[in-house]
């Protein structure tokens, strides 16, 4: 889990302008390709705001319920081993105006998600919300399904790699064929509410329909976000080996994203090769990366959200 923004907000970005080659008070356009994409009155608006870190990671929209849900940082908590816990909380009402919206932060005991943090939709027809928990000092993480509906109910589909539990699973993205990719670093034990690692910060390819998983790339410093284009021939992955033992920083270790070939004959499988950097921050450290049907990437890092092509050229930023 890389360091949280300077304040937790959730936004709703309401994309639609024309903008000058400039900073302005939330958009920087680069290129007009990134004029093409806000379109014709591109704002930033904030929805709920919260004294506690409780919008961090997750950020996914089930557009079935026209629900966006959000996983918190790390929170203080007594009751548990560590003292710490980690929430999801689900955004409902029109995303389009702050005062309608509610949040509601879901009872974990029912969703059983533990520690949650990355999400991304499943297949459409699924229904459901692939969901990432990191594990706990007695429980192992790994991967959910989600009901987006109340009881908000979900099922834990993964739990081990062979005989050895997962360190904390980190991020997930999911290819056309229902294949799931997700990163495994060590920052639960970093963070003191995972036992000692047992497997190296390495990425994994999971496949539900089959039960096949595999190792698909290892040698990070601390493998995290993980993206992947629309046609699954892609997939992006952050290394926040900047951030060590105990958040120690070593501003010489990566805070990278790294773009892969998926060299495969079918529809599914296949090795990830061409391994290759895509973009290393001005500012920060990057904390998520996803793509757009057009190829463009997209990755969080301090000062708001940075847009490439699928060329590594980057294309604008959204200030938050």
């Amino acid at each position: 889990m890389a360091p949280s923004f300077a304040t937790y907000l959730a936004y709703a970005l309401l994309i639609g302008g024309v903008l000058g080659d400039s900073y302005s008070t939330s958009f920087y356009s680069a290129s007009p390709s990134f004029k093409a994409i806000l379109g014709e009155d591109p704002k930033v608006t904030l929805l709920p705001e919260s004294d506690r870190a409780l919008f961090h990671e997750g950020g996914v929209y089930d557009p079935s319920t026209k629900s966006l849900f959000v996983t918190s940082d790390n929170l203080d908590d007594n009751s548990t081993a560590s003292g710490l816990i980690s929430y999801l909380s689900v955004i409902t009402g029109d995303l389009s105006s702050p005062s309608s919206v509610d949040v509601e932060t879901l009872n974990g005991s029912t969703h059983g998600i533990i520690f949650p943090l990355g999400g991304y939709r499943y297949l459409a027809s699924s229904g459901v919300i692939a969901w990432i928990g990191q594990g706990s000092l007695t429980e192992p993480g790994g991967v959910w399904f989600l009901n987006p509906r109340p009881p908000y109910n979900a099922t834990q589909i993964l739990s081990s790699y062979g005989e050895y539990s997962f360190n904390s699973p980190n991020d997930i993205a999911v290819n056309p064929a229902g294949e799931i990719y997700f990163s495994d670093p060590v920052i639960g034990y970093d963070s003191g509410f995972r036992p000692e690692p047992t497997l190296p910060n390495q990425v994994y390819r999971f496949n539900p329909a089959t039960g096949e998983i595999r190792v698909v790339t290892d040698g990070f410093g601390r493998s995290n976000g993980v993206g992947i284009n629309a046609d699954g021939s892609v997939v992006y992955i952050i290394d926040t080996g900047v951030q060590g033992f105990n958040s120690s920083i070593d501003l010489t270790g990566p805070r990278t994203i790294y773009a892969f070939d998926v060299q495969r004959t079918g529809s599914s499988g296949g090795l990830l090769g061409n391994r290759r950097l895509f973009a290393f921050p001005e500012v920060g450290a990057y904390k998520g990366v996803k793509t757009d049907v057009q190829g463009n990437v997209y990755a969080g890092v301090d000062e708001g959200v940075t847009v490439w092509n699928s060329e590594g050229e980057m294309l604008g930023k959204v200030m938050i």
